[in-house]
Order: C-alpha cells, then structure tokens, then sequence
C-alpha cells in the first residue's frame, strides 16, 4: 500500500473558511494534512479539521512588524516543513515564508491566491518593480491555485509570465452539505407565505467580514429612508467600526447577530433574509482584486436560493446577469443606489428566485474540484535543488 502523502498548510489566519474547505477537501482524498497558523482578529467562521501549530499573534495592518513575526517563525515552521511532503501555501506571505523556511529541504510549495493586494496591480514604479520580484519567487512554486480566473490567466500568466501549473478553484461549496443543510432551507420556505415587497418588508442579508463602509452606508441609508419596506440582517465581524453593534442598535429594522460559524449557522441566517449583499463599492481603475474576485455570498446565495446584489464589471457580476438570479447595481453614490433598490418589485424578485431553482448545481457546488487537485498535487516531485536563478 502506497505511503500516504503528507500535506502542511501555512494559513495567515485560524478559522477562513476557504482554507478549511480546502483542508477537508484534501483530507477527503487521502492526504495526511497539518496547519501551521498564525492568529489574529478575524472571522473564524470556520476552523481547520486538522493538527495546529500557532504561530503566534499578528495584528491587522503594521506590515513591519508582521513581517518580523514572520521571520521569527522560520524555524518551527522549518520543522515542520521537513516531515511533511508538499507545502500548501494560503496567500502570498505564507508562500514567501514556506519558500525561505523550506530552503534546501526540496519540499515544493503550492500558493493559493485569494486576493492581490493593492501593490501587485497598480501602475506606480514602486508596484512594477514589485512584479519584477513577484516573478521571480512565483517562479520557485510548483503549483499555483486560484479562486479567480482572472488571477491566473490574467495577473500571473499575462502580466507575470509565470509559466508555473495553475489550477483555478472557485469559493463553492462542498457537495456533502446538500443533504444536511437542504432541510432547512425547505424549512425556510414553510415558515413565511407572505410576498416580500408586497405583503412584508424586503429583507437583505449581508453577513461575513463587515468591512466594506459603503456597503454599511447604502444599506442603513436604505433602512432609514423605508422603514416599513426593508429590513436589514447582519452577522459576522465587523473591521472597521468598533461600536458597529451599538450603531445598529439605533435602528429598529437593522439587526446585528454578531459572529457565526460556517457552515453549521448558514441555514439561519440565510433562511432569515429574502436576499444577499454581495456588492462591491466602486471599482476603480487599478481595483483588479474586485473585478476578478468572487466572494463566498455569491455561492452561498445561490444554495439558499437568495437572489444577490452584485457590482457590475465584477466577473462574478457575469454571472448573476447570465442566469438572472440578482440585481447588479451600476452607481457608487449611496443616494442613488438606496434609490434603485427601493425600485425593486416583487415581480422581478420573484423572477430572479424562480431562475436560482432552475440554477445547475456546479454553478455553487464542487464536482471533481477536489480530485482535480489532488491529482494536481500528486504529480509533484521533491526539489532536487533549489533554483536560484
């Protein structure tokens, strides 16, 4: 019997759902699988299902310092990377430190990308001369995972040249949750025979990482303007504004639920609203992380069957118009948007949810995801030498 391969993930943060899904996903393809971590103040709305190494505490911003915690960290997770096989790296950091920890253990690393920053796309000398660097680490990897097409075929294969494997796999969900998640959602269904618009206040959702002010603007706006038309339900951790719950508490159709854990509360909360915010504020010129980004809410409105507002030029925004399942918002100006929204009629509502029950399901749920990279994975060899050119 063939010797299991045994996988490390380094993760910037405990408890990001992508990360865990991930996890489990190789697990479930026979993969023997340990985390190392750093911990910070983030959503855990999902812990790993495997061992955890914690390296220590980072905070929020402060990128100097981080980086010192980082460097600080080089020999546990040196350690670790020598009893373990591959090293599965979430994020571009993480990458950077299994590539210096793993110096000359031969170990080949595999980078997931669920975001670029701001540096790697801009125009400016300083962002060009970033690229210059991020191709030539990049180059080092084995294997480079997104969850974004335009992240591969766009930033890493046009901009980068980076002729590295790439394999894109997309924030869905996992297959073995329609059957213990699909009764509360028809539970759902029983609980409220009124038509939103019509017969009740339209409620909109807008749960994860709260970090988006626009967001928060547009739709307490919309809260204050129509009270007795739309409700507004937030759950998660909010970034930015520390006495987020109280200023919520000012307005009797918001409510604040706090943090949640995926995918066990998903059922209640999504069965509490009648559609989703995924809407991005503004993209600008050089906001490609937002235009080639696809964000959990889009997957997890179209399980529950919660029509979704999404920002126009978005690449998920292709899809809700393709199959009609949500409102694409096109205007920033908080006063218009609040304006197009309170436009909606049932009719339209109706349509967009009657198309989400006709939706195929591997719009929103993995199918040979998982094998994919697994198989991906195990075409990996040990690095003989480390490349240096």
């Amino acid at each position: 019997m063939p010797q299991k391969t045994r996988i490390l993930f380094l993760l910037q943060v405990i408890g990001h759902p992508r990360d865990s899904k991930r996890i489990q996903m190789l697990q479930e393809e026979g993969f023997l699988v340990e985390a190392a971590a750093f911990n910070r103040k983030y959503h855990k709305g999902r812990l790993p299902s495997c061992d955890l190494i914690q390296l220590g505490i980072i905070e929020n911003g402060k990128y100097f310092i981080r980086l010192l915690k980082i460097l600080k960290a080089i020999p546990n997770v040196r350690t670790a990377i020598a009893r373990n096989d591959v090293v599965y790296a979430s994020g571009q950091d993480m990458a950077f430190l299994g590539f210096l920890a793993g110096f000359l253990l031969g170990k080949p690393i595999v980078m997931e990308v669920g975001d670029l920053v701001n540096i790697q796309v801009a125009s400016s000398i300083k962002s060009k001369i970033f690229r210059i660097i991020d191709r030539w680490i990049t180059s080092r990897y084995a294997l480079i995972v997104t969850i974004s097409e335009g992240f591969l075929n766009i930033y890493y294969r046009k901009w980068l040249k980076i002729k590295t494997r790439g394999i894109v796999i997309q924030n869905k969900l996992e297959k073995h949750l329609l059957k213990s998640l699909t009764i509360s959602v028809s539970d759902s269904k029983k609980k409220d025979k009124l038509r939103p618009i019509l017969d009740r206040p339209l409620i909109i959702g807008y749960f994860g990482l709260l970090r988006d002010l626009w967001s928060l603007q547009v739709l307490i706006k919309l809260a204050e303007l129509y009270p007795g038309q739309y409700e507004i339900v937030l759950a998660g951790m909010p970034m930015k504004q520390s006495n987020f719950a109280e200023q919520s508490a000012c307005h009797p159709n918001v409510k604040y639920i706090g943090e949640y854990r995926s995918p066990e509360d998903l059922p209640f909360l999504y069965g509490q609203v009648d559609m989703i915010w995924a809407c991005y504020p503004e993209i600008k010129r050089n906001d490609w992380n937002l235009r080639w980004g696809r964000p959990n809410r889009f997957y997890e409105s179209c399980f529950f069957k919660k029509p979704c507002f999404a920002r126009e030029g978005s690449l998920f925004a292709e899809d809700v118009k393709r199959y009609n399942i949500g409102c694409l918002i096109r205007d920033v100006d908080v006063e218009k948007v609040v304006m197009q929204i309170s436009s909606i009629n049932y009719n339209e509502f109706k349509e967009w949810h009657e198309a989400l029950l006709k939706l195929p399901q591997d719009v929103y749920l993995y199918e040979y995801e998982g094998r994919d990279l697994a198989n991906e994975i195990r075409k990996l060899r040990p690095i003989e030498k480390q490349r240096l050119k």
